[in-house]
């Protein structure tokens, strides 16, 4: 069983347009009463193409009056199949089983071929191209996001609900832009979030405008047609065609290329994304057009990129949204895909990535911070690549410096591991563990642009590899990063969880065979051993190392590291295992 019982993606469908990104679905369970008086659980799933309720068991239902009933699909919706009304499991008659059993089975078998029929029709429409190319493995991933930016966020009201919040113009700009914003349960503001992932080196600041009124409702724009949002894309059409004399809309073009990069609409009320009624709109990014399907241009730049997201969080109370979801949607807008199985419930990258589960740490207030691969597609980060012997020590948590280790396929470049160290401190302080954490990358250019990274339970590309072997309960997080809970200290061949591939290396085997030992915390700094250990071939050690001889240093792989005068150099070297040779003498000497 997943760690999460996970709702897959849930977007909205525009005027012509291409494929969707959106948030996964928050982990909320309603309790209903049916009409004979039983009550019932619950659960959100679906993406931008296709949602739905299920029972905690995952037995699709619908609602139908007042209560709730077993469902399947039919012409590509989820429609009522049964005159059964659903009940828990220790409830269901053993006919009520079987047959609920059946439409499970029935159903997880179809709706994988409704998103890839209703998702091949859309294409993802890339980043915009940058003039320097920078690459990992085959994967190109442009010149640095740097330097000061600016993005537009649009406040809206529909005719028939009003933002609730005091002051939202005021409320908002501090939340976008406040150095330090701490107001609703805020760890910082949005450009904080930014400031922090990119080391300083990304400025990303915004104008606040509205709200402005809609001349139509909430449930025009976002109820549900065929299960997904029917005009969210209108929405974002009329709010730009209301601020077009406030506003210029070719400040927002970063590159010159005739587009605007970042726009982002608030819109009044609360997001189906959190269980909202389904005429509210779900939180995504995607590209606004025209009603006629032609460009939106205003201010000779074309309108096209753009994310949304809700006033509120939950679904009743005027509690503020936090900046999870909108960190996550503007990560979109760089050209970032979703970790999590946009299908179903694969596992993915779950909470530990912002571009899944991550997003909605400490209520959104604080989401997690960038992985060291999404710093990396940002131009914020270049991992080392180990190929031979090296012994790491000290290595920084990654919200304090770029610094993490790839170790790559030699059969395939585009398929490796990043180590990065995970401390619970700053935007991470909502992590459920702390340590080494190993994500395992399998890019695919044709899974990124269409979103299916982690479709396939057969082929995550972007998963980590937990420490404890288990993608399991909510509990067992803590077991995820190395050494964790339960005290791993290596990732080998051999070791459990091992070190698998998907792409069979050279030697035709689907494992890395590149080991790593003595994964070590501590202070907060991660120390490991990559292809062999410091204490290899070495039975004793001795610092006697009393004169001052001049020693020649290698270390234990026989690689020479140069030479020293006396014991206060040699303890001047950095921290490691070396062998000393001076004459006829030999010395052993750990150096911590």
């Amino acid at each position: 069983m997943n760690k999460r019982v996970k709702g897959i993606l849930l977007g909205s469908a525009l005027l012509a347009a291409p494929l969707l990104y959106a948030v996964p679905a928050r982990n909320v369970v309603k309790t209903i009463v049916q009409p004979d008086g039983t009550t019932l659980q619950i659960k959100l799933c679906g993406d931008e193409f296709l949602r739905y309720y299920t029972t905690l068991d995952g037995v699709p239902v619908k609602e139908v009056g007042e209560g709730f009933y077993y469902a399947g699909l039919s012409a590509d919706t989820l429609a009522v199949c049964s005159e059964q009304m659903a009940h828990e499991v220790e409830l269901r008659t053993v006919a009520e089983q079987q047959m609920a059993d059946s439409l499970k089975l029935a159903f997880d078998a179809s709706v994988t071929g409704i998103y890839e029929k209703r998702q091949n029709s859309r294409v993802i429409r890339r980043a915009p191209a940058r003039t320097t190319a920078r690459t990992f493995g085959g994967q190109v991933l442009g010149e640095p996001m740097e330097g000061k930016k600016k993005g537009l966020v649009i406040l809206v009201n529909f005719s028939d609900v009003q933002m609730t919040i005091p002051n939202p113009n005021e409320t908002f700009f501090r939340y976008m832009n406040e150095e330090g914003y701490k107001e609703n349960g805020q760890y910082g503001s949005v450009r904080d979030y930014f400031l922090s992932q990119s080391y300083g080196r990304f400025d990303f600041s915004f104008d606040v405008v509205g709200p402005v009124t809609l001349s139509k409702s909430m449930d025009y724009y976002g109820r549900n047609v065929k299960d997904f949002d029917c005009r969210p894309g209108e929405m974002v059409l009329d709010a730009c065609l209301l601020v077009k004399d406030q506003v210029n809309f070719s400040d927002y073009d970063w590159d010159g290329d005739g587009e605007a990069e970042q726009i982002f609409v608030v819109y009044a009320g609360y997001a189906e994304s959190n269980g909202a009624p389904s005429n509210t709109i779900w939180p995504h990014q995607s590209y606004v057009q025209n009603r006629d399907g032609s460009n939106l241009v205003i201010d000779g730049t074309i309108v096209g990129k753009y994310a949304c997201s809700s006033e509120l969080t939950g679904t009743s109370g005027t509690t503020l949204s936090g900046i999870g979801t909108m960190c996550h949607e503007f990560s979109h807008c760089f050209g970032i895909p979703d970790f999590y199985d946009t299908y179903g419930s694969n596992f993915g990258m779950d909470v530990w990535s912002l571009m899944d589960y991550g997003c909605y740490n400490n209520n959104g207030n604080t989401p997690i911070g960038y992985t060291a691969y999404e710093r990396m597609m940002c131009g914020w980060l270049d991992p080392v690549v180990l190929t031979d012997t090296t012994f790491v020590t000290d290595m920084p948590a990654l919200s304090d410096e770029p610094v993490a280790y790839a170790v790559v396929n030699d059969a395939n470049a585009d398929e490796y591991y990043l180590l990065e160290n995970r401390q619970k401190k700053g935007w991470d302080s909502y992590m459920y563990g702390h340590g080494m954490m190993v994500v395992h990358v399998d890019y695919d250019a044709h899974a990124w642009d269409y979103n299916t990274v982690n479709t396939k339970s057969s082929r995550q590309r972007m998963t980590i590899i937990p420490a404890d072997n288990r993608l399991q309960t909510r509990d067992g997080y803590a077991g995820d990063l190395f050494p964790g809970t339960a005290g791993v200290t290596s990732l080998t061949d051999t070791s459990t969880p091992a070190a698998l591939l998907h792409t069979p290396n050279k030697s035709g085997l689907a494992l890395m065979s590149k080991p790593i030992y003595n994964i070590q915390e501590k202070d907060g700094k991660i120390s490991f051993d990559f292809l062999k250990t410091r204490t290899t071939g070495v039975r004793t050690l001795t610092s006697d190392l009393s004169g001052e001889k001049t020693w020649q240093v290698y270390r234990t792989d026989g690689s020479k590291v140069g030479e020293v005068n006396g014991e206060q150099e040699v303890f001047r070297l950095p921290s490691g295992l070396y062998l000393l040779r001076s004459g006829n003498e030999t010395r052993k000497v750990l150096v911590r």
